[in-house]
């Protein structure tokens, strides 16, 4: 696969963490569910089931998938937070 389509966006580059940055990352996760409405509001049955690009996903699919990851990221995040030695493990 090319892997321009592959990772449209470029390879993960990790960045040091700073106070600033941190802050501006829990603004962003804080914004992304209202921005992600507003991108896929008004659109009908067909352009939702859209694909971005040939043997991609369709914008359905992509929205699906964000909903169910924060959801998941959601539940491990309070359980280690809440535990005094909490296991976080992959999912299966």
């Amino acid at each position: 696969m090319n892997e321009d389509l592959q990772y449209p966006i470029g390879n993960l580059v990790f960045l040091d963490s700073t106070p600033d940055l941190r802050r501006e990352w829990i603004g962003q996760f804080k914004d992304a569910p209202g921005l992600l409405r507003k991108a896929v509001n008004g659109l009908n049955e067909k352009q939702l089931q859209n694909a971005y690009r040939a043997g991609g996903w369709t914008i359905a699919q992509v929205v699906h998938h964000l909903a169910e990851m924060d959801a998941s990221a959601y539940t491990r995040l309070k359980f280690a937070l809440t535990e005094s030695i909490p296991a976080v493990a992959a999912p299966p």
